[in-house]
């Protein structure tokens, strides 16, 4: 009885040993009885509803050791076939514990399968740890099975599915995820079907993205719209569509990028897509919104983005799905921040922060820190640039890259406010050679917009540099249409000449690119154009 305990486990119900131990009711009530006599094992409760545990570790490994090794595996057979036919409540909610003692018993496909299941209904949980503890046993386990084309199919979903959750636990740019995703690349040569493939691209991608590996990026995303080409209104073509599109506002190219993600986001169809989560790791209609409104905001749409920024955050809570709700929640962060609404910031990035911290979600936590930080700051609390830099060396120590140019440039505003301009003048100064490295262009109007309200913040404002800072700003955000950037620049211009006297040329400047917006006009920036605008003709 008790090797059959110990194999059970260190704990295991007075039901269960009587289901595996096939002994008479007077027979098994004794054997467990001397056990709690010697003291070798704990009871609580009255069989038979009782649990039993063993006093120590070493106990149950003493008892375990004496089963030969045929016996062993004979007897976890015969736990797991129980486990399977006479509990399947705990099979269907504790696969974990029928893959171990198919594990033990040489069962190996029967294995595979459950340690499969267990990693899945894992990450249906959110527990990516466990998830990823899961499935790496299900990995070792399938590459000594049969090669057949249907074993490689499934080999191929395993394989991708990790990487997902690999995504949650380690972070998208972590060495292990790329590892994961690309060793998925090479499995899906052997596969015919292009959407069996699309999820190993698509990791790959999103791993190059947040390396700002621009060369990967391209050859990726044009592969993920080779494979959909044959199928223009899949769920499949309108993710390929999205990382086109990011790509595009990535370099600054946001007419592309319009393009792509304005059919990303045509082809989404929440109720046929929603279930795409495990493989994509969040909903595929989040991410397309947001950067779809970034991109509508820069070029001048304010209301239909902050619309569609809302429809996105609400798709996620509604959801119940805790990374799509917390990617959801860094993006209302960054759209926030993009726009200089620390107020609509601050909830979300609390939230964030709460949420990766009691789910262990480093990627979210570092977004997180950073924008709470900013928030806090920008509210009047002196902690916030403390909280940024930590936010900052996360994501740095993450190797996550995309907004580090712009976080850059928040940074720097900060130190600007606070009176120690040269600093943030040289930080502006590292990230427009992060900028020139990484081929990022979608903020160059802002960085060089930023950079001339420091300078004239100098001791001697320097005016000149200030007025020609101002100026390459307005002509990068001509040159990409980034309106909304323009405008800001085009403001600061005007009024750096109104103050010269050239009031003509301010508002010769600034009157034509007002005009150009037909809505956003309660928006401070639109506001502050139009009182600037109404001073400059009267």
């Amino acid at each position: 009885m008790a090797q059959i305990g110990a194999a059970l486990g260190r704990q295991f119900s007075h039901e269960l040993i009587s289901a595996v131990a096939r002994k008479s009711q007077q027979q098994l009530d004794y054997a467990l009885a001397q056990l709690v006599s010697a003291e070798l094992i704990f009871c609580r409760g009255t069989p038979p509803d009782a649990e039993y545990t063993f006093k120590h570790a070493l106990v149950q490994d003493a008892a375990y050791s004496t089963l030969l090794r045929s016996q062993r595996q004979k007897l976890h057979a015969h736990i797991a076939t129980t486990l399977e036919r006479q509990f399947p409540e705990i099979a269907a909610g504790q696969p974990e514990i029928v893959a171990r003692h198919c594990t033990e018993a040489g069962l190996s496909e029967a294995a595979f399968d459950w340690w499969r299941k267990a990693g899945e209904l894992a990450l249906r949980r959110s527990a990516f740890g466990s998830a990823v503890a899961h499935f790496d046993r299900a990995i070792g386990l399938a590459d000594g099975l049969a090669d057949t084309a249907a074993h490689r199919l499934q080999q191929l979903r395993l394989q991708t599915t990790y990487a997902q959750a690999l995504v949650h636990a380690k972070g998208q740019s972590a060495p292990e995820t790329n590892a994961a995703f690309t060793r998925a690349r090479k499995l899906a040569a052997g596969v015919e079907d292009a959407s069996e493939r699309f999820p190993a691209y698509y990791g790959l991608w999103t791993g190059s993205y947040n390396r700002v590996d621009l060369t990967s990026m391209r050859e990726l995303a044009e592969a993920c719209l080779h494979d959909v080409r044959r199928w223009p209104g899949s769920p499949e073509a309108g993710i390929a569509h999205r990382v086109s599109g990011i790509t595009s506002w990535f370099q600054g190219d946001y007419p592309g990028a319009r393009v792509h993600l304005e059919q990303a986001l045509a082809a989404y169809d929440h109720e046929r897509d929603h279930h795409m989560v495990a493989g994509f790791a969040w909903d595929p209609g989040v991410p397309a919104m947001f950067y779809l409104a970034v991109v509508l905001w820069t070029v001048g749409e304010v209301d239909r983005s902050v619309g569609l920024m809302e429809q996105a955050l609400n798709l996620a809570l509604g959801s119940g799905h805790v990374p799509t709700i917390g990617y959801a929640r860094i993006c209302t962060c960054i759209f926030a921040a993009i726009r200089r609404k620390f107020g609509e910031a601050a909830p979300h990035a609390e939230k964030l922060v709460g949420l990766a911290r009691e789910r262990g979600l480093p990627q979210m936590l570092a977004y997180g820190t950073f924008v709470l930080g900013w928030s806090s700051w920008c509210g009047g609390q002196s902690d916030g640039e403390a909280e940024m830099r930590d936010g900052l060396a996360l994501l740095r120590e993450m190797g996550i890259r995309p907004f580090e140019p712009f976080f850059g440039t928040l940074l720097a505003e900060l130190e600007g406010t606070a009176g120690h301009v040269e600093a943030g003048l040289a930080t502006l100064a590292a990230q427009l050679a992060i900028i020139e490295q990484t081929g990022q262009h979608w903020c160059d109007a802002d960085v060089h917009q930023a950079r001339g309200e420091l300078l004239l913040k100098r001791e001697t404002s320097d005016v000149a540099a200030a007025e020609q800072a101002f100026t390459q700003s307005i002509e990068i955000a001509r040159t990409q249409q980034a309106r909304s950037f323009e405008l800001h620049a085009a403001a600061n211009l005007a009024r750096l000449w109104r103050d010269q006297g050239k009031r003509t040329e301010a508002r010769d400047l600034l009157a034509p690119i007002y005009g150009w917006f037909t809505e956003g006009f309660d928006t401070p920036d639109l506001k502050q154009a139009k009182a600037l605008l109404d001073e400059l003709e009267s």
